[in-house]
């Protein structure tokens, strides 16, 4: 239905900026800050620390407002977190300033897949969830080739890495309008696939062979005989 297509649409745009994310953000360190292994490993070590605290914002958030508003939440949190540290991060001495962010890019991290995989599992029709999730697997490696590709060729012409960086937000920017005004109200999609599962589940029984019961008599010495 409508909202599943542009929902996976959303999802192909968030997923290829959050998978390539950690490669684009350490060699960012690397190169403007000068970060060393030590530095790099402690910033990947709060990113992965702290998307615990983020999969109980999602969890909260979720259930209190819905998965569709959490999950926008969480997109524009991680598009001020991106410019901001795309324009504070300089240069060499900002450790402790870079270490904020990697704490936000990790709650941001923890908040945004599970926000996505209980959005998606919520509005697909009972009966075809193996299918609809490899599908939903699909669209999230379809274009995990592509931020890594224009943050290279961008560095490559000539622009800075600050904008390689602000280009992230790009996709989540596209994610978010995508959910806004595509994917629609998250009851009415819930609501649709409630019913195209009982239209279906009602076609198929329609549709189902008639098998005729066996009938069960009794016989004269007290003992089943199925005719």
């Amino acid at each position: 239905h409508r909202a599943l297509k542009w929902f996976l649409v959303s999802a192909a745009m968030t997923q290829s900026a959050t998978t390539s994310f950690s490669s684009i953000a350490i060699t960012y360190m690397t190169d403007q800050l000068r970060f060393g292994p030590e530095e790099n490993a402690l910033s990947i070590l709060l990113l992965l620390v702290f998307a615990v605290p983020g999969a109980k914002i999602a969890q909260v958030l979720t259930r209190w407002i819905s998965p569709t508003q959490s999950l926008k939440c969480c997109l524009l949190l991680w598009m001020v977190t991106t410019a901001s540290a795309s324009f504070l991060l300089r240069g060499k001495g900002q450790e402790l300033v870079a270490y904020g962010f990697a704490v936000v890019w990790g709650l941001c991290m923890g908040w945004v897949y599970p926000t996505e995989k209980a959005l998606y599992c919520s509005i697909i029709p009972s009966g075809q969830d193996a299918e609809l999730m490899g599908v939903y697997i699909f669209a999230c490696q379809i274009f995990s080739w592509l931020p890594p590709f224009v943050f290279s060729l961008m560095n490559e012409t000539g622009f800075s890495m600050r904008a390689g960086l602000f280009s992230l937000n790009g996709y989540f920017f596209i994610s978010f309008i995508v959910l806004q005004t595509r994917v629609g109200d998250y009851g009415d999609a819930v609501l649709y696939a409630e019913s195209f599962s009982r239209s279906r589940h009602k076609t198929d029984q329609e549709y189902l062979p008639q098998v005729e019961k066996p009938s069960v008599v009794e016989s004269e010495d007290d003992y089943a005989v199925i005719t």
